[in-house]
Protein backbone atom coordinates (compact mmCIF):
# COMPACT_ATOMS: atom_id res chain seq x y z
CA UNK A 1 0.00 0.00 0.00
CA UNK A 2 1.26 3.55 -0.72
CA UNK A 3 2.16 6.25 1.54
CA UNK A 4 -0.27 8.89 2.78
CA UNK A 5 -0.77 12.17 0.84
CA UNK A 6 -2.14 14.22 3.56
CA UNK A 7 -3.96 16.72 1.03
CA UNK A 8 -5.84 13.22 0.08
CA UNK A 9 -7.01 12.21 3.62
CA UNK A 10 -7.37 16.24 4.67
CA UNK A 11 -10.60 16.31 1.19
CA UNK A 12 -11.90 12.84 2.35
CA UNK A 13 -15.72 12.94 2.64
CA UNK A 14 -18.49 11.17 4.74
CA UNK A 15 -18.14 7.17 4.40
CA UNK A 16 -14.49 7.02 3.45
CA UNK A 17 -11.74 5.32 4.70
CA UNK A 18 -9.89 8.03 6.08
CA UNK A 19 -6.79 6.09 6.04
CA UNK A 20 -6.68 4.24 3.49
CA UNK A 21 -3.74 5.88 1.79
CA UNK A 22 -1.79 5.05 5.22
CA UNK A 23 1.12 2.55 4.71
CA UNK A 24 -0.22 -0.38 6.71
CA UNK A 25 3.31 -3.08 6.39
CA UNK A 26 5.83 -1.55 7.73
CA UNK A 27 8.31 -3.75 5.07
CA UNK A 28 8.06 -6.77 3.40
CA UNK A 29 8.84 -9.15 5.98
CA UNK A 30 5.51 -7.84 7.98
CA UNK A 31 3.34 -7.82 4.55
CA UNK A 32 5.33 -11.48 4.68
CA UNK A 33 4.13 -12.35 8.52
CA UNK A 34 0.61 -11.37 7.72
CA UNK A 35 0.08 -13.67 4.82
CA UNK A 36 1.06 -16.68 6.55
CA UNK A 37 -0.84 -15.69 9.59
CA UNK A 38 -3.88 -15.64 7.46
CA UNK A 39 -2.83 -18.83 5.56
CA UNK A 40 -2.56 -20.02 9.47
CA UNK A 41 -6.10 -19.16 9.84
CA UNK A 42 -7.40 -20.96 6.95
CA UNK A 43 -5.99 -23.94 7.42
CA UNK A 44 -5.97 -24.17 11.14
CA UNK A 45 -8.54 -27.14 12.32
CA UNK A 46 -9.64 -25.11 15.57
CA UNK A 47 -11.39 -22.42 13.23
CA UNK A 48 -11.77 -24.09 9.66
CA UNK A 49 -15.72 -23.97 10.10
CA UNK A 50 -15.54 -20.72 11.41
CA UNK A 51 -13.74 -18.47 8.88
CA UNK A 52 -15.92 -20.28 6.37
CA UNK A 53 -18.80 -19.52 8.17
CA UNK A 54 -17.73 -15.64 8.85
CA UNK A 55 -16.87 -15.27 4.84
CA UNK A 56 -20.62 -16.51 4.17
CA UNK A 57 -22.02 -13.80 6.43
CA UNK A 58 -19.92 -10.87 5.12
CA UNK A 59 -18.92 -11.63 1.43
CA UNK A 60 -20.28 -13.89 -0.49
CA UNK A 61 -23.92 -11.89 0.13
CA UNK A 62 -22.38 -8.61 -0.67
CA UNK A 63 -23.44 -7.33 -4.36
CA UNK A 64 -20.82 -5.76 -5.11
CA UNK A 65 -16.82 -6.75 -4.49
CA UNK A 66 -15.44 -6.00 -1.23
CA UNK A 67 -12.85 -3.43 -1.21
CA UNK A 68 -9.24 -3.92 0.14
CA UNK A 69 -9.01 -2.35 3.57
CA UNK A 70 -12.40 -3.63 4.36
CA UNK A 71 -11.68 -7.20 3.30
CA UNK A 72 -8.47 -6.67 5.67
CA UNK A 73 -10.29 -5.77 8.26
CA UNK A 74 -12.74 -8.58 7.88
CA UNK A 75 -9.52 -10.52 8.30
CA UNK A 76 -8.21 -8.61 11.28
CA UNK A 77 -11.66 -9.16 12.57
CA UNK A 78 -11.51 -12.89 12.30
CA UNK A 79 -8.46 -13.01 13.49
CA UNK A 80 -7.73 -10.64 16.40
CA UNK A 81 -11.13 -10.07 17.86
CA UNK A 82 -12.92 -13.35 17.40
CA UNK A 83 -11.93 -15.94 20.35
CA UNK A 84 -12.17 -19.95 20.79
CA UNK A 85 -13.93 -21.17 23.82
CA UNK A 86 -10.82 -21.20 25.97
CA UNK A 87 -10.63 -17.71 25.53
CA UNK A 88 -7.95 -17.47 22.49
CA UNK A 89 -7.68 -15.79 19.51
CA UNK A 90 -6.07 -17.35 16.36
CA UNK A 91 -3.78 -14.64 16.32
CA UNK A 92 -2.53 -15.81 19.88
CA UNK A 93 -2.22 -19.33 18.56
CA UNK A 94 -0.14 -18.45 15.82
CA UNK A 95 2.07 -16.54 18.32
CA UNK A 96 2.68 -19.41 20.42
CA UNK A 97 2.92 -22.34 17.96
CA UNK A 98 5.91 -19.73 15.77
CA UNK A 99 8.38 -18.53 19.04
CA UNK A 100 10.90 -18.13 16.15
CA UNK A 101 9.43 -15.51 14.06
CA UNK A 102 12.06 -12.45 13.87
CA UNK A 103 11.75 -9.33 15.90
CA UNK A 104 9.96 -7.35 13.56
CA UNK A 105 7.71 -9.58 12.26
CA UNK A 106 6.51 -11.07 15.85
CA UNK A 107 6.26 -6.73 17.32
CA UNK A 108 4.34 -6.34 14.32
CA UNK A 109 1.62 -9.53 14.98
CA UNK A 110 1.67 -8.35 18.58
CA UNK A 111 0.62 -4.83 17.75
CA UNK A 112 -2.52 -6.61 15.59
CA UNK A 113 -3.02 -8.77 18.46
CA UNK A 114 -3.49 -6.08 20.59
CA UNK A 115 -5.43 -4.13 18.31
CA UNK A 116 -9.19 -2.92 19.02
CA UNK A 117 -12.30 -1.80 16.73
CA UNK A 118 -14.54 0.89 18.79
CA UNK A 119 -15.97 3.98 18.35
CA UNK A 120 -14.28 6.78 19.27
CA UNK A 121 -15.03 10.31 20.85
CA UNK A 122 -12.05 12.97 19.82
CA UNK A 123 -11.91 14.61 23.10
CA UNK A 124 -9.25 17.04 22.83
CA UNK A 125 -6.32 17.95 20.15
CA UNK A 126 -2.79 17.56 21.21
CA UNK A 127 0.48 18.78 19.44
CA UNK A 128 2.22 17.08 16.75
CA UNK A 129 -1.16 15.86 15.03
CA UNK A 130 -2.33 13.78 18.09
CA UNK A 131 -5.59 14.01 19.34
CA UNK A 132 -7.02 12.15 22.74
CA UNK A 133 -9.60 9.49 21.79
CA UNK A 134 -12.62 8.50 24.34
CA UNK A 135 -13.21 4.70 23.37
CA UNK A 136 -17.13 5.13 23.99
CA UNK A 137 -16.95 1.26 24.68
CA UNK A 138 -13.79 0.51 27.09
CA UNK A 139 -14.57 4.25 29.40
CA UNK A 140 -10.91 4.91 28.33
CA UNK A 141 -9.00 7.93 26.99
CA UNK A 142 -6.11 6.93 24.77
CA UNK A 143 -3.75 9.27 22.39
CA UNK A 144 -3.86 8.82 18.80
CA UNK A 145 -1.31 9.80 16.12
CA UNK A 146 -3.72 10.51 12.79
CA UNK A 147 -1.36 11.22 10.42
CA UNK A 148 -3.08 14.51 8.59
CA UNK A 149 -7.00 13.36 9.42
CA UNK A 150 -9.15 16.33 11.01
CA UNK A 151 -11.00 15.20 14.24
CA UNK A 152 -12.45 18.55 15.52
CA UNK A 153 -13.03 17.67 19.67
CA UNK A 154 -16.26 16.30 19.81
CA UNK A 155 -16.43 14.59 16.61
CA UNK A 156 -16.79 10.71 16.68
CA UNK A 157 -15.02 7.79 14.54
CA UNK A 158 -15.37 4.45 14.32
CA UNK A 159 -12.54 1.76 13.13
CA UNK A 160 -9.70 -0.15 14.16
CA UNK A 161 -6.80 1.50 16.15
CA UNK A 162 -3.69 -0.54 17.03
CA UNK A 163 -0.71 0.51 19.36
CA UNK A 164 2.69 1.74 17.94
CA UNK A 165 5.72 -0.06 17.55
CA UNK A 166 7.45 -0.75 21.11
CA UNK A 167 10.22 2.18 22.18
CA UNK A 168 7.89 4.69 21.05
CA UNK A 169 6.12 6.88 23.30
CA UNK A 170 2.58 4.62 23.71
CA UNK A 171 0.46 6.60 21.42
CA UNK A 172 -1.79 4.68 19.06
CA UNK A 173 -2.44 4.79 15.23
CA UNK A 174 -5.38 3.82 12.75
CA UNK A 175 -5.12 0.26 11.22
CA UNK A 176 -6.95 -0.04 8.55
CA UNK A 177 -10.69 1.28 8.72
CA UNK A 178 -11.29 4.77 10.30
CA UNK A 179 -13.94 6.31 9.13
CA UNK A 180 -15.93 10.15 10.71
CA UNK A 181 -19.60 9.55 12.20
CA UNK A 182 -22.45 12.39 11.98
CA UNK A 183 -24.56 13.11 15.29
CA UNK A 184 -27.58 11.53 13.52
CA UNK A 185 -25.72 8.41 12.39
CA UNK A 186 -24.58 8.00 15.79
CA UNK A 187 -27.87 8.08 17.29
CA UNK A 188 -29.10 5.47 15.09
CA UNK A 189 -26.18 3.78 15.78
CA UNK A 190 -26.62 3.62 19.35
CA UNK A 191 -30.01 2.34 19.31
CA UNK A 192 -29.29 -0.47 17.22
CA UNK A 193 -26.15 -1.17 19.37
CA UNK A 194 -28.59 -1.34 22.57
CA UNK A 195 -30.68 -3.81 20.83
CA UNK A 196 -27.62 -5.99 19.91
CA UNK A 197 -26.11 -5.67 22.97
CA UNK A 198 -28.88 -6.75 24.66
CA UNK A 199 -28.92 -10.09 22.48
CA UNK A 200 -25.74 -10.53 22.45
CA UNK A 201 -26.30 -10.93 26.99
CA UNK A 202 -28.77 -13.22 26.34
CA UNK A 203 -26.93 -15.37 24.19
CA UNK A 204 -24.15 -15.51 26.68
CA UNK A 205 -26.26 -15.38 29.80
CA UNK A 206 -25.98 -12.32 30.99
CA UNK A 207 -21.88 -12.81 31.45
CA UNK A 208 -20.80 -10.39 28.41
CA UNK A 209 -19.41 -7.15 28.91
CA UNK A 210 -19.37 -3.97 26.90
CA UNK A 211 -15.25 -4.84 25.74
CA UNK A 212 -16.31 -8.50 24.88
CA UNK A 213 -19.67 -6.94 22.74
CA UNK A 214 -17.84 -4.88 20.71
CA UNK A 215 -14.60 -7.12 20.14
CA UNK A 216 -17.23 -9.98 19.14
CA UNK A 217 -19.55 -7.32 16.10
CA UNK A 218 -16.99 -5.07 15.34
CA UNK A 219 -17.43 -5.73 11.82
CA UNK A 220 -21.14 -6.16 12.35
CA UNK A 221 -20.80 -2.41 13.25
CA UNK A 222 -18.90 -1.36 9.93
CA UNK A 223 -21.35 -3.39 7.92
CA UNK A 224 -24.22 -1.53 9.63
CA UNK A 225 -22.52 1.63 8.97
CA UNK A 226 -21.86 0.99 5.28
CA UNK A 227 -25.60 -0.25 4.55
CA UNK A 228 -27.19 3.00 5.51
CA UNK A 229 -24.50 4.58 3.78
CA UNK A 230 -25.50 3.00 0.45
CA UNK A 231 -29.20 3.74 1.20
CA UNK A 232 -29.00 6.92 2.03
CA UNK A 233 -26.50 7.88 -1.30
CA UNK A 234 -29.07 5.76 -3.59
CA UNK A 235 -32.61 7.44 -1.79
Amino acid sequence: MKEANPEDQLTTGQGDNLVKMNRFFSSEKTAKAFHELIAFTQRSEEWMNYVAAVFEEFILWEKAAISFDLLLELLLFITCDRVLPEGKSIITLYLERNRGLGEEERNFLVSLAASRFGIFQVTRVEKEGRVRFKDLFRAEEIPVALGGVVAPPGSFMMGRILPDSPGKDGFWRPAIFLTALEEPTVAALETVAKKWFWQYSVAHKGWATEDDFIRENGFRFLRWYLEQLSAGTAS
